[in-house]
Order: C-alpha cells, then structure tokens, then sequence
C-alpha cells in the first residue's frame, strides 16, 4: 500500500509539472502528467535510487507543494516590488553571504535555485551551506537584514519538508 501511495504522489505531481509546461489544465494534460509522474517514480526507483538514497532524500509532497506555492508567492511579490525601482533606476546591487540552517547539499541547492528564480536575487556560489547572492536592495536594507529578505520562510519549510538521517 505505501507504494502505491508514493507512486500516485509522483502522479500527482507529474499532472502538477505537466500542466505548467503544456500551459493548460485539460483531461489530456492531467492524464499525461499521471503517467509521465508514475513512470518517472517507476523508473528512478529501479534503476537510480538505492535504500540509503531515498531514505536520506525523502521529502513530504505536501511540505514541497506548500514550498512552490510559497515561491511562486515571492516571485510575484518581487516582480511588483522590484519594478518601480528598476525602471527608475534606484535599484542597489549588493553581494550578501547567506548561511542556511541546513546541513544537506540537496536542500541548500534547492534553497539556491529557488532564490535565483526570484526576480532580484541570483545565487551565484554554493560552499557548503553558504549562499553568495546578488541581490537587488530596493529598500536600501542592511546586510545583515538581508537573509530574512531573501530567504523569507522557504528555508524553514525545507527544514520541515525533507527527512533527516
């Protein structure tokens, strides 16, 4: 039974996935999604994944879709915030450091793509669990106020999100 639960939580985010990149939520996307999503799950769990691996890189589907819908939240939020001061030319580049609370290279990688797809961040360096972000202070903030700019909640829901060993 818990695999068939975990493969259907695949399907359900292959019918996620599928329906943002064909643009379009119909009966064919949805059932192209399931099937790409189960046959994906099937596929990794055959030939990719070892015991140890999906142990130590399981994550909760439900904390994950709460952390998309958190980012795509910032990503609209940014987009308006950072408009105005761009296109006047107030905008402030700054480098900013930025240690995370996790210790796995899988989630601070996420934590970096993620903010790298918000308008007026970009990750440019991974050191373990150190970001180097280019940011884009329209506030004129701190340095030192900027981790709680830039990472706003996604890095205490990955913190809830994925199993530790």
């Amino acid at each position: 039974m818990k695999k068939i639960i975990f493969y259907l939580e695949f399907g359900i985010i292959g019918i996620i996935v599928w329906c943002i990149l064909y643009e379009q939520f119909s009966l064919d996307a949805i059932v192209v999604g399931f099937i790409i999503g189960v046959l994906s799950s099937l596929f990794a769990n055959s030939f990719l994944m070892t015991r140890q691996s999906k142990r130590a890189y399981y994550i909760n589907p439900l904390i994950m879709a709460w952390f998309l819908i958190n980012v795509l939240y910032q990503i609209m939020k940014s987009a308006i915030v950072n408009f105005i001061p761009i296109i006047l030319g107030k905008a402030n580049m700054v480098t900013v450091r930025i240690r995370t609370k996790v210790d796995s290279g899988l989630m601070t990688s996420v934590i970096g793509n993620a903010i790298t797809m918000i308008p007026g961040t970009v990750t440019l360096d991974k050191k373990e669990n150190v970001l180097t972000v280019l940011w884009l202070d329209v506030k004129k903030e701190h340095k030192t106020s900027a981790k709680k700019s830039i990472l706003s909640n996604l890095e205490t829901i990955l913190l809830r999100g994925f199993k530790n060993d």
